[in-house]
């Protein structure tokens, strides 16, 4: 074994052979914004960029699985972004251990050097999670907190992630993490914007919920996971910029 692959073996991959994968989902009002996010990657420099779409998703076991949820009405989040776990998922099991999967929504608009930025952050860490300012009472329903175990102050007043961009190195510590994100992300109770079932009303402040991200919040606050503040992601995202 030369040096090199000893290293890698040691402490993992993080040097110049990890692959560095895009991923973005689309449905048609999207599409023309997934276009320019996927050309934006390839000139970036990613290795590889993966577009998934509704359509596709549409003829999978999993949207028959979850019709309940990716075609509850009225609907938000094309399916309250059940998709995007079950993607991301599907794209870490495709990896070789050490590369790293970046998700970012369509409507955001990436700016040179996020490639480079993502590579350096995740020297130190499995996974790259956004804070941002607001909390996680007012922008989760009760449900979500009562049905996961995370019903008390600790997680109400905590920050909630902003999961519209999210990076992963594939360990089996991530993929461990994607899968309880996927599995909530599956409880129609915990996840889609619906009249409370566990017989609390919503904390005091409540706005609306967020499905997808209120779900991870919980889980990163549970494990006390590393996240970056949104500020510091300012010079390399342009949040929602397509949405205008």
């Amino acid at each position: 074994m030369n040096a090199k692959n000893l290293l890698n073996k040691l402490f993992g991959r993080r040097g110049d052979d990890v692959e560095m994968v895009f991923l973005s989902y689309s449905n048609p009002a999207f599409r023309s914004y997934q276009i320019e996010a996927s050309a934006f990657a390839e000139k970036e420099g990613f290795d590889k960029v993966i577009s998934k779409t509704e359509e596709e998703l549409m003829r999978t076991p999993f949207h028959d699985q979850f019709r309940n949820i990716l075609e509850y009405v009225p609907r938000k989040g094309a399916g309250f972004c059940l998709w995007k776990s079950y993607y991301i998922l599907e794209c870490l099991g495709q990896m070789r251990d050490g590369d790293i999967l970046v998700y970012s929504d369509c409507a955001d608009v990436l700016r040179p050097g996020i490639l480079r930025f993502v590579k350096i952050y995740l020297r130190g860490c499995d996974y790259l999670l956004v804070q941002n300012p607001k909390l996680q009472r007012e922008y989760t329903k009760r449900d979500c907190f009562f049905f996961m175990g995370c019903d008390d102050e600790k997680y109400w007043e905590a920050k909630q992630l902003e999961a519209g961009f999210c990076a992963f190195v594939k360990t089996e510590q991530t993929v461990r993490l994607v899968n309880e994100w996927l599995k909530w992300c599956g409880d129609e109770r915990v996840l889609v914007t619906k009249p409370n079932e566990c017989g609390l009303d919503d904390l005091p402040g409540y706005v609306d919920h967020r499905y997808d991200q209120s779900v991870l919040t919980n889980i990163v606050v549970r494990d006390d996971l590393k996240t970056i503040p949104m500020g510091k992601m300012g010079e390399y995202i342009n949040y929602n910029a397509r949405l205008g």
